[in-house]
């Protein structure tokens, strides 16, 4: 057995090598706004994706952030692939790289290559659709089988399941 003093000792030797090579992280931080291209300045969320875009919703839409210049999608009332509104309220990548977007309006899946959106939004005479219109947030079923609709989206109303019928209690979620 070893004598407390000696691993105390130990302890403090481990610690003082750990500081001498642990290399200091430098954080900074840059401001951007209007002025340099954001759509609104009222931000609702963010996220930076997997290829390292940030991706910022606002009262006045999407705005892709590469580093340098800004990609902003709003809403185009003759284009049914543009958001279905411009307040975006939340953004989330899935496992498989996708982004879904929840707006005011609808629960929307970005198409990447063709930069278009496809719209979910509550359909009355469905069971599996979503509740309301009104997106709060977005998350992925971590249980969702494979070849199921793993995204589940939060509204006024409640939290949708693709797999789950509308009388269920469980979660519900737009049928893709």
């Amino acid at each position: 057995m070893v004598p407390a003093q000696s691993t105390r000792r130990i302890l403090y030797l481990v610690f003082c090598i750990q500081t001498l090579f642990a290399q200091e992280k430098k954080t900074s931080f840059e401001h951007i706004s209007r002025e340099q291209g954001l759509s609104q300045s009222e931000v609702q969320c963010i996220i930076r994706d997997r290829r390292g875009f940030l991706w910022i919703g606002t009262q006045g839409g999407l705005n892709r952030y590469d580093g340098y210049t800004f990609s902003v999608y709003r809403n185009s009332v003759e284009d049914s692939n543009s958001l279905h509104d411009n307040y975006v309220q939340a953004i989330y990548e899935d496992r498989n790289a996708m982004l879904w977007i929840g707006t005011r309006g609808a629960l929307h899946r970005f198409d990447r290559t063709r930069r278009q959106f496809k719209r979910y939004t509550h359909q009355p005479t469905r069971t599996h659709t979503i509740s309301n219109n009104i997106i709060s947030s977005i998350c992925e079923d971590q249980t969702a089988r494979s070849g199921s609709a793993p995204i589940m989206a939060s509204t006024d109303s409640t939290l949708r399941n693709k797999n789950s019928p509308a009388t269920s209690p469980r979660p519900q979620c737009p049928e893709y």
